[in-house]
């Protein structure tokens, strides 16, 4: 069951990509940038594969620059055939770039609630996050950006795929202009390039 949990939380660790710091002009780019974010404050939790149980831990992550220090706390609730977890990740990001191209600053703080299963020999998993972040991106995209987004994922249509589909509700303000989700699906590129 440990190993379903864990394709869970790493199937949300994917990496950001990069590029030459076009505006952040769109809702599908915007939604783009939501996911980058994402998957950063999900890639802190690869060191709780050390520490599965309950409780808080703290971890540093060093970029191949600059630092994301994360705060997480997780609960667990194993079933005979799945696992739900919920986990919240407070993270301060200074200078951080997890491949390179893209750099981040600011801060961020995710909640996630994460439902995995086994029956029958198939594995199912499903996410909901909701991300509040205050975040200056340069690389791929450059800009000043804010979210209050509730972002709801697939897990296990993501498994080898280098898109992620996910249904977005909430806001995404990019240098002052204001970009609002309700219920809407949108599949961004999450592959590293």
């Amino acid at each position: 069951m440990k190993s379903v949990m864990l394709f869970v939380v790493a199937a949300f660790a994917l990496a950001a990509c990069g590029g030459g710091g076009a505006p952040i002009s769109n809702k599908q780019d915007a939604a783009k940038v939501a996911q980058r974010l994402e998957s950063m404050g999900a890639g802190s939790t690869s060191k709780m594969s050390q520490t599965l149980n309950a409780g808080a831990i703290n971890v540093d992550v060093n970029g191949q620059s600059g630092k994301l220090s994360a705060s997480i706390d997780l609960q667990t609730n194993i079933t005979g055939s799945g696992v739900d977890m919920a986990y919240t990740i407070d993270a301060t990001i200074t200078g951080f770039s997890p491949d390179g191209k893209n750099t981040y600053d600011g801060t961020e703080h995710e909640s996630y609630t994460v439902h995995a299963s086994t029956l029958g020999g198939t594995s199912t998993g499903s996410v909901a996050v909701a991300l509040k972040s205050d975040v200056t991106v340069s690389g791929e995209y450059a800009g000043h950006v804010k979210t209050d987004l509730t972002m709801t994922l697939d897990a296990t249509a993501m498994t080898g795929s280098a898109s992620v589909s996910m249904v977005l509700n909430g806001t995404i303000i990019v240098d002052g202009t204001t970009y609002t989700y309700d219920n809407e699906t949108l599949t961004v590129d999450a592959s590293s390039k």
